[in-house]
């Protein structure tokens, strides 16, 4: 199943499954942009600290693209990875993108 997110699509299965590939080839060391794609906010983590995780996991994924590339996979990965539901429906409008710049950049 697809959702549409603040202008991108994201599918929960793909998560899972790289996830799962990742615990499958255990000591195997993925590539930084599956680190960034599989990247998701950790229980008790702020806002403020998943914000500086994903830019940090953004430039290494995309360290040879344009940085506003860089900064466009950022907002979208962390509007994305969000887990925290209250702080996501408090702080966020899931109608606005721009929202999730406030965090991110």
């Amino acid at each position: 199943m697809l959702y549409w997110l603040n202008g991108a699509v994201w599918c929960p299965e793909y998560t899972d499954l790289m996830q799962r590939l990742q615990e499958y080839l255990g000591a195997m060391k993925l590539p930084a942009t599956a680190h960034f794609q599989i990247a998701h906010q950790e229980t008790g983590e702020s806002l403020d600290n998943w914000s500086d995780r994903v830019l940090t996991l953004a430039t290494k994924a995309f360290r040879d693209l344009p940085s506003t590339y860089s900064s466009q996979q950022a907002v979208a990965r962390f509007c994305q990875g969000l887990s925290d539901k209250e702080a996501s429906s408090k702080h966020l409008d899931p109608g606005e993108e721009r929202t999730c710049l406030v965090y991110v950049g």
